[in-house]
């Protein structure tokens, strides 16, 4: 028999060949999920949509972060781009809701680019409602539009067992914002959303106009709405006003804030009452950040002020609500600014500048039992002010509660050169600091995010 010749070192080329070969198997066998990227979001992942972008423009683009993986995955895009917006999930409901689905709504098209210190709009508002699939990451244009553009509205979904008004189980109300008008107060209009077959109709008009106010669910299910500018120059508000589902009636509270406020949050906490924080106050045409707080109190209607305040004045800052009854306080801005804007009917122009503030990356806990604020990471002894705790300094954000008790923070406008840029970056507080986790697909601010529900 004849013999191949022998070839130096074949028995430890076989061997090798064979352990890579086994050591591929082998991972194909037990990481193949940890592979592969998810074509669709799960429940508990946050649904991402929409906001500016790296260049100042409007985006169609949306995305998910999926919490098991800590990254973010892309999914459909909007049928238009739109930054400014709402979104919301209607929650479950046996009756009006057959399909499991999220909903963005109005915003602006058209640019709002940071130049220097200022963000400078060129908008245009959007009166269109648009449905999102999770079964296929696809979003769909809802029944009809709005009877007015929206940008920089205020929404909240009723949950599915509103006893004094189950016509309304897992409706949205959207209300006010921005329209292209002259004047802000040609935008006083509210809407609903029906959650069985995407309509939407007109409910009763708020007393006041407002835009960057907010609206928060209260605990009987009425819905009490804070602040915002109440013009295109700036003016701030102070009036609060209270829809009532069983009518759909707005009443306005026995008292006003201690001050005029747009750019804040409104925080619903366990006793029922709401903890407002921050945002800007206008003096003279110029908005001043605040470092104020107050609690509004639905069995009284009214509001007082707190004795203690933020250890920085915060807007356009995030608040979110954690497991244990207090609320993370995060980013934002401080300092000065101004807001001067020109509407017409084909859309609105102008500015809102930052004049002596920054852009911050610390963060505040507020506990309602001390009705106090604390900085997550102690504070500077030189100057008072919050140690920095987050991983980017950030306002125009989301913050999203998670399923397992963290925060999601992602997006939002941050420093650059002297001027400030949209974000890709991200980042959960998890108890006791913030931790990064992957980027976005696309840089954003103005965007918005919602949970994916059961």
């Amino acid at each position: 028999m004849v013999h191949p010749p022998s070839i130096p070192g074949s028995s430890r080329l076989r061997a090798a060949l064979a352990l890579t070969v086994a050591t591929s198997l082998l991972t194909a066998a037990t990481i193949p999920a940890l592979a592969k990227s998810p074509a669709v979001p799960e429940t508990g992942d946050v649904v991402i949509a929409g906001g500016v972008d790296g260049a100042g423009g409007a985006s169609s683009s949306a995305e998910f972060y999926n919490v098991k993986r800590h990254k973010f995955f892309a999914t459909g895009s909007m049928a238009s781009p739109r930054a400014g917006l709402q979104a919301q999930w209607f929650p479950a409901t046996s009756v009006n809701r057959p399909t499991n689905l999220g909903v963005v709504i109005g915003g602006f098209s058209g640019t709002a680019a940071p130049s220097g210190m200022s963000l400078d709009f060129d908008v245009s508002a959007l009166a269109t409602v648009e449905a999102y699939d999770p079964s296929d990451g696809s979003f769909s244009p809802a029944s009809g539009p709005m009877a007015q553009g929206r940008a920089f509205a205020s929404s909240i979904v009723f949950p599915g067992d509103v006893s004094s008004a189950p016509f309304l189980d897992s409706h949205v109300l959207v209300w006010g914002g921005l329209c292209d008008s002259t004047s802000l107060a040609n935008c006083r209009t509210a809407s609903i959303i029906h959650s069985d077959d995407l309509d939407v109709t007109a409910t009763s008009n708020p007393k006041v106009a407002a835009m960057f106010d907010q609206l928060t669910l209260l605990k009987d299910d009425s819905v009490l709405e804070t602040g915002g500018f109440g013009d295109l120059s700036g003016g701030t508000l102070n009036d609060g006003q209270v829809f009532n589902p069983s009518d759909e009636s707005i009443t306005q509270p026995a008292a006003t804030m201690s001050s005029g406020r747009a750019g804040h949050t409104a925080t619903l906490l366990n006793d029922g009452t709401v903890l407002i924080v921050g945002g800007v106050a206008n003096s003279g045409g110029t908005l001043n950040a605040l470092d104020s707080a107050e609690i509004y109190d639905p069995a009284s209607q009214t509001f007082t002020a707190l004795s203690s305040t933020l250890n920085q004045p915060r807007a356009f800052h995030s608040a979110t609500l954690l497991g244990d009854g207090s609320v993370l306080i995060a980013g934002g801005i401080d300092g000065d600014g101004a807001l001067a804007m020109t509407g017409s009917a084909s859309g609105v122009r102008g500015s809102l500048s930052i004049g002596s503030g920054r852009i911050l990356n610390t963060a505040e806990i507020y506990d309602p039992a001390s009705r106090s604020f604390r900085c997550v990471k102690g504070v500077v002894k030189k100057t008072g002010l919050c140690k920095p705790s987050m991983k980017a300094a950030r306002f125009g954000h989301t913050a999203t509660a998670l399923n397992d008790g963290d925060v999601l923070l992602a997006g939002g406008f941050g420093p650059s050169s002297g001027s400030f840029i949209a974000l890709d970056s991200a980042e959960r507080f998890h108890g006791k600091g913030f931790k990064k986790v992957g980027r976005m697909t696309h840089p954003r601010a103005l965007h918005v995010a919602m949970v994916v529900l059961p």
